[in-house]
């Protein structure tokens, strides 16, 4: 990086030109250097290695201040550094990790605006009083002998779960469908569920995903709590081998993973059916399938084919009718009593009352839905016929406008 200069190990860039309002050239002029430290060493390793996107990370010093105050903070000047260079660098979005706002900075196209961009950046933070790091956002992403053990043709046991809301049509995308309290509760059963001895604790948020070194920590569900749903977090274990992941998704969706090479297809689908009954009222529907390894939300869901006329966006844009309907018909369904009332013909299946208006309903024969390869077709149709009217359709859609 060029026109920087140093003060007490601290790189400064230098700032011209018309594209910073007198006010922020001022505040790179006259702010204590110290309060916010940007670490260009580590952030141009992270270059060299990597290149193309980057991620930053913003550590405070001791005592931190909560994470939605800093998330805050890191936004606006996230907007201010973006706006001093133009077109040059653009900070993308702002994600929250255990240890402090991560920025994903976006178009870098010469390493001198991407100085004046970090420099701009700290000198926001400083003047709205904080004080701390900025530095290479430590990624830990799965190691490459998981990706071989699970390719595309690996399927693995994956619940589809579509928590009650709290605002049951939030009328705007900021407003959150489920109250942080609610939230906080889903995370606690959802850590209880995938932590396991002996394993590495991934930590996802957005597009960065970090390692947590105290497995079932509180930094886990804080920072899950506070970012209110779209998180992941897996546990993995190399030998025995065991990955466990579940990933929290605006509107209440959550997606639950589980492969362990000690466990039959029975006992696997067994432990994964477990988040369906630990509070079956919080529910509006649950399915579990096989799915391909690293699903992440109900976009991944990829029915063999959907029913006519219906797609993943579809069936995710029409949340509000989940509730009534199912996207399709699966081997083991958590359904309401507004589902139920619409089924036809159950004798293949199993219908288990788990609470009032909530019931798991399994096929009787779950073989067929789950050690198989491929789902038969003529089996897949003959369950579609006894959930005809369960169905999620085009004309249910447009019968049922959103609110």
């Amino acid at each position: 990086m060029q026109d920087f200069f140093v003060e007490e190990g601290l790189a400064i860039a230098k700032v011209s030109g018309d594209s910073v309002d007198e006010h922020w050239k001022a505040t790179l002029a006259t702010n204590d250097p110290r309060q916010v430290r940007v670490d260009f060493e580590s952030i141009q390793r992270r270059l060299d290695e990597y290149g193309g996107d980057l991620y930053v990370l913003f550590t405070q010093d001791s005592p931190p201040r909560p994470l939605d105050k800093g998330l805050a903070a890191a936004e606006e000047a996230m907007r201010r550094a973006t706006a001093a260079v133009s077109e040059e660098v653009s900070g993308r979005s702002v994600e929250p990790s255990p240890y402090g706002p991560v920025v994903w900075i976006d178009y870098i196209n010469s390493e001198d605006s991407l100085g004046t961009w970090l420099s701009v950046f700290a000198a926001s933070l400083e003047a709205a009083g904080w004080s701390g790091r900025v530095g290479a956002h430590p990624q830990a992403w799965f190691p490459e002998w998981l990706q071989h053990r699970h390719g595309d043709s690996t399927r693995i046991p994956t619940a589809f779960l579509a928590y009650r809301l709290d605002v049951p049509n939030p009328s705007a995308s900021t407003e959150r469908a489920m109250n942080p309290e609610t939230t906080a509760a889903r995370w606690w059963d959802a850590v209880e569920w995938v932590r396991f001895d002996g394993a590495q604790a991934y930590l996802s948020t957005g597009l960065s995903q970090v390692l947590v070194e105290r497995s079932g920590s509180d930094e886990i569900l804080a920072v899950a709590a506070d970012f209110a749903g779209e998180a992941g977090l897996a546990f993995l274990r190399k030998e025995p081998f065991r990955f466990a992941q579940v990933e929290m998704s605006w509107g209440g969706q959550a997606v639950y993973q589980l492969d362990d090479e000690g466990l039959g297809w029975e006992a696997l689908v067994e432990e994964i059916t477990q988040p369906l009954i630990r509070h079956p009222d919080a529910l509006d529907l649950a399915i579990v399938r096989p799915r391909p390894a690293w699903v992440r939300s109900w976009r991944d869901i990829r029915l063999p084919p959907l029913p006519p006329d219906v797609n993943e966006n579809q069936v995710v844009a029409n949340r509000h009718l989940w509730d009534r309907f199912v996207p399709d018909v699966h081997g083991i369904q958590l359904l309401t009593e507004a589902h139920l009332a619409r089924a036809g013909n159950l004798d293949a299946w199993d219908v288990q009352r788990l609470t009032p208006g909530r019931y798991l309903v399994q096929a009787k024969d779950l073989g067929p839905w789950f050690a198989a390869k491929e789902i038969d077709p003529d089996m897949l149709t003959a369950a579609r016929q006894d959930f005809h009217d369960v169905l999620l359709t085009y004309e249910v859609i447009e019968a049922h406008p959103r609110p």
